[in-house]
């Protein structure tokens, strides 16, 4: 046995200048708890009456197992447990013998230092954490309370990381031996000297009959295999915790998802209640009028024009509300493998009646070869539709339309290009949003809009994947530019 003067001493620094020293590992503040429960349930299992000489911080979550241990073994197993909170008053002999605070000294080295050490006739196993000088924090005070009081082994992994130990767990009698000395050390230097449990009248004798003993290999293997359990426990309630964090997330994202959706169809709602009050109120003064004496030709006409264009737009406004309805309805289908050759050239021809009709020119390419995207059927039509519909409804007569289909990488690009009045760059932001119309150029009377196509066809694409952009000048026409995704799942 080492001999050395009253000072403090590293139990740490003496286990690792032995002549075989065990290995270092890092840890962490669970699995130091881990590895100290694992030799409790041991200990229990076996029915192993020992002596514990144990320095954790002072708090149920460490202090548990310890308590288990002597309640499960009716109170045999001796308990000497270090501190650095000094009493008010000097307290002699604790009311159960068995129970032993010993008060470092205020400088001591095993402030750094938490162990669990267990010496019986059958059984000497040693649990030791040490944490280095070089991961002190700036102002870090590093009492009692500090580090592993404040960090349960719950705690996450980062703030784990940012609390490194180095430690070990053996049965080597002589590095046992060699901590043993430290500790008899850290009790000489003691500011308040306590006395030993009865019957021994001083340490030395105490320590003389508590030396270790060779652990067979049958309690090491439990040991072992307990710690592999209870580390297989912990992943998979780590695994649990993770599964149930992502569910919560999941339906987290969910809720704020059906509560945005709530919140704008409120808005749509009320947006709806605000557009429809318009051509009511045309046509209930078209009515009005319509009623007066002595009315002319001209004059009545003119009122049943605005009667029916009221109608119009109304009858325009609720089928692109029931568009959008529909819309929800169709969400929870299942996509299909689509080709832009089988639908784009069928929605252009009924287009083409109206286009000569208002002497636009009307034209279209979709290459059979294209790859398919994949979709709803009745969402690709109502893109084309409205796209094509918005193009000849701000094209003037004389001007030409365009709908061309091509590949661009893993993508495919379906582009409604027109020579129409075009759109001022500050409004490109807002032309997809519910009842928006151009500030500076309004389309004709007799073709107006609700204001919801470019609404829908921005939720399609996006349902569909994709991504709509617009490139527009006053005067210069307006390109409509959808990307869809090639084989979207």
């Amino acid at each position: 046995m080492t001999v050395f003067p009253c000072q403090d001493i590293s139990l740490y620094e003496l286990a690792c200048h032995c002549p075989s020293p065990p290995a270092p590992l890092q840890l962490s503040p669970a699995t130091l708890k881990s590895v100290m429960a694992s030799l409790i349930d041991v200990l229990i299992d076996q029915e192993l009456v020992t002596t514990l000489w144990v320095k954790l911080p002072a708090t149920p979550l460490w202090q548990e197992d310890l308590d288990r241990y002597r309640t499960c073994l009716g109170g045999s197993p001796t308990l000497c447990s270090f501190t650095t909170e000094v009493p008010a008053t000097p307290i002699l002999m604790e009311p159960d013998p068995t129970l032993v605070k010993l008060i470092l000294a205020p400088e001591s080295h095993l402030k750094r230092e938490y162990f669990l050490l267990a010496i019986g006739a059958k059984i000497s196993v040693l649990a030791l954490a040490h944490q280095p000088r070089s991961v002190r924090l700036p102002g870090e005070d590093l009492t009692e309370t500090h580090l592993l009081a404040t960090l349960p082994p719950e705690a996450t992994l980062a703030s784990q990381r940012r609390h490194p130990l180095l430690g070990f767990i053996t049965c080597d009698p002589i590095v046992i031996q060699e901590v043993l000395v430290g500790i008899q050390q850290a009790i000489a230097c003691s500011p308040i000297q306590t006395p030993p449990p009865p019957p021994h009248r001083t340490w030395e004798a105490f320590f003389a009959q508590h030396q270790p003993s060779v652990t067979p290999p049958n309690l090491i293997s439990l040991l072992l295999t307990r710690q592999v359990q209870r580390q297989e426990d912990i992943w998979r309630q780590l695994v649990s915790n993770r599964k149930q964090a992502e569910t919560v997330e999941l339906l987290q994202r969910q809720h704020e998802s059906a509560q945005t959706e709530i919140r704008l169809k409120d808005e749509l709602l009320y947006m709806v209640g605000q557009e429809l009050r318009t051509p009511l109120t045309n046509m209930k003064t078209a009515l009005t009028l319509l009623d007066a004496p002595n009315l002319k030709v001209a004059q009545r006409q003119r009122y049943m024009d605005l009667l029916r264009t009221a109608c119009d737009h109304q009858t325009a406004l609720i089928n692109s509300v029931l568009d959008l309805l529909r819309l929800d309805q169709e969400a929870n289908q299942e996509p299909q493998s689509l080709h832009l050759s089988d639908l784009v050239p069928g929605v252009v021809s009924t287009y083409q009646p109206l286009a000569q009709e208002r002497g636009i020119g009307l034209f279209y390419t979709v290459p059979d070869t294209l790859p398919a995207i994949t979709g709803l059927p009745s969402w690709i039509r109502q893109i084309v539709i409205h796209l094509l519909h918005n193009s000849l409804k701000y094209t003037p007569p004389g001007g030409q339309v365009w709908v061309q289909a091509s590949q661009q990488g893993d993508s495919v690009v379906l582009e409604v290009r027109d020579t129409g009045i075009g759109i001022p760059p500050d409004e490109h932001r807002h032309i997809f949003e519910p009842f928006y119309r151009l500030r500076q150029t309004q389309p004709q009377p007799e073709v107006e809009g609700a204001g919801l196509g470019l609404t829908i066809v921005q939720h399609l694409v996006q349902r569909s994947h994709g991504v709509i952009t617009v490139k527009s000048q006053p005067g210069e026409g307006t390109t409509f530019r959808v990307q869809l995704p090639i084989g979207h799942p």
